[in-house]
């Protein structure tokens, strides 16, 4: 149970995602660094999808809790000292798609805004050293997104 789901006056928070995880988001094909960082990415996926507000954060969110690199304030992806780096990505993000830390959003929007923002080659810079980028499934995703949002 989570933090959201134990709130004393039955309310419920509004789910946060990390912003470059709603980049990954796009192109996420059921693999992952552990099966519970798999269940859990799919899990809030499929929660955000269903067309519920959530929020767009630069900070650690549910899903990197689940990943064997997170802990409760900082990735540690590629160092001890990693969450500077993943921050500016986030800040990357929320920055090319027009949103500030903590905006709210849905999913049909938040895919609207990344396929008239992003270039599959803008993953690059703003990815930078993902172990994930190489593997293509973002891009491509990015790809079909920009033929239904070609403005840019």
């Amino acid at each position: 149970m989570t933090i959201r789901d134990n709130l004393t006056d039955g309310a419920k928070a509004m789910r946060a995602v990390r912003a470059h995880t709603a980049i990954c988001m796009q192109g996420f094909v059921g693999r992952g660094y552990s099966p519970a960082f798999v269940e859990k990415f799919s899990e809030i996926l499929t929660e955000v999808q269903s067309g519920v507000e959530f929020k767009l954060i630069a900070r650690p969110d549910d899903i990197c809790r689940a990943c064997p690199h997170g802990q409760a304030s900082e990735c540690t992806l590629h160092s001890r000292n990693n969450e500077p780096h993943i921050v500016e990505q986030d800040l990357r993000v929320l920055n090319a798609l027009g949103y500030r830390d903590g905006d709210t959003t849905n999913w049909s929007s938040l895919v609207q805004r990344i396929g008239q923002s992003i270039i599959p080659d803008d993953l690059d810079t703003i990815c930078g050293d993902c172990p994930w980028l190489p593997m293509g499934m973002c891009k491509t995703a990015l790809q079909r997104l920009r033929q239904h949002h070609p403005e840019r």
